[in-house]
């Protein structure tokens, strides 16, 4: 099973909710595994879900006014079996449900983009150690018999962070916690399963996740009422970070419109990785 979690405050604005039918569009591509969309846009959903290439199997609505992402802590705790927790700016390009075939875990994800300088190879060992339960939220792989009680201790320790920081708290250090209380066995994946665009970065091959904001191309979306052929191009386009398999770098977007940037990949001229990360840690 794949899960979306949309929430909309304005339901005549789907922002959430049209980001996750643009994502499940491009996976139903990819999958006939059941694709969940928990949201409380009822307004989108009966709009939209007769159209022939709706991508959902099923829809749950939720009500309330907690803060969003409670939301999505919250439906994790109800998937069946195997599943893929997917948030809604993700454009994806493969089958994702092989993961569950590379090794036994808990939960799978890739790291968060790393901000540090680091000057030591000392530094290196205990910023790596820090890392191991480091993962963005936006794309997870969770064993069944996990999800529950991820989604029980995640949820707790997420509203206690929302009592001392409002609701723009962040989700992930709560997942980061939770996974570290847990003990849990935590299989870290690639770039290439959740590469953040808007941060750019070095990539090996192709692409399978691509997570990154797009409020211009998506605000033309939401006046067009999403039509089927303005989504399939979109999604193309995007396609197009795969034009070549190579160890590539690219760059981060930065102007909230994909169709401005050049997707096809850049070319590393440089010494190959370890040399690199080498003589940074030894010449800073």
């Amino acid at each position: 099973m794949f899960i979306y979690c949309a929430f909309d405050k304005d339901q005549d604005m789907p922002r959430y909710a049209g980001e996750a039918l643009v994502s499940a569009t491009s996976l139903r591509r990819h999958t006939d595994k059941p694709i969940h969309l928990a949201t409380n846009n009822r307004r989108f959903v009966e709009r939209h879900a007769r159209r022939p290439a709706w991508p959902f199997d099923n829809v749950t609505m939720v009500e309330g006014d907690d803060a969003p992402k409670t939301f999505k802590v919250r439906a994790i705790a109800n998937m069946d079996g195997d599943c893929v927790f997917l948030d809604g700016d993700t454009f994806i390009f493969a089958d994702l449900s092989r993961v569950f075939e590379f090794s036994p875990f808990d939960l799978a994800g890739v790291r968060e983009p790393a901000r540090n300088a680091l000057t030591s190879i000392e530094a290196a060992i205990e910023y790596e150690a820090s890392l191991k339960y480091a993962l963005n939220s936006g794309v997870l792989f969770i064993r069944g018999g996990f999800a529950q009680t991820l989604s029980e201790r995640w949820l707790a320790h997420y509203l206690r962070r929302l009592e001392r920081l409002g609701p723009t708290a962040f989700d992930q250090p709560s997942l980061r916690a939770s996974l570290s209380l847990l003990d849990a066995d935590v299989l870290v994946l690639p770039n290439n399963y959740n590469f953040r665009l808007q941060f750019g970065g070095l990539v090996a091959g192709p692409v399978f996740v691509v997570h990154t904001h797009y409020p211009h191309d998506l605000a033309k979306l939401i006046k067009r009422d999403f039509p089927a052929e303005d989504v399939d191009r979109l999604i193309n386009h995007v396609g197009r970070i795969n034009d070549e398999f190579a160890f590539e770098t690219l760059p981060p977007v930065r102007g909230g419109s994909l169709y401005k940037l050049d997707l096809k990949r850049t070319g590393w001229r440089g010494p190959p990785l370890h040399k690199r990360v080498w003589r940074a840690l030894k010449d800073p």
